[in-house]
């Protein structure tokens, strides 16, 4: 679902809520926060930083172009940030409690494929 098609749906579920009081002036609110919650649920964490930060691929048009490298210099940070949370992470790979040390060694091999995927 992009942006607008978001936009568009959220619209419908408010306008929706507005529309139909019931018969003392109360807006069924409970209905229309499941379906936002539902619309919210359907964009995974991807989506919206997809969305937030915007597309990355140069175009072969300058303005463009110009506006999609900044997007990029965002996701750099926004990776270079990630990765260092990560690594704060791999410190407890040979924790004696099972959970810090089963995240730790999640985090070596979330580093590892980094690695490897660049190569």
């Amino acid at each position: 679902m992009n942006k607008e098609q978001f936009r568009k749906e959220r619209t419908r579920i408010m306008s929706e809520m507005l529309d139909n009081p019931d018969e003392h002036g109360i807006y069924p609110t409970t209905k229309c926060f499941e379906q936002l919650d539902n619309l919210f649920d359907q964009n995974t964490i991807y989506d919206v930083v997809k969305k937030l930060i915007g597309p990355i691929a140069p175009i072969g048009e300058s303005h463009g172009d110009d506006i999609r490298y900044e997007n990029l210099l965002e996701m750099e940070d926004l990776l270079d940030r990630l990765m260092s949370d990560v690594f704060e992470v791999t410190n407890n790979k040979n924790n004696h409690q099972f959970s810090r040390s089963k995240a730790g060694k999640k985090a070596v091999q979330i580093l590892n494929a980094l690695k490897d995927y660049t190569s």
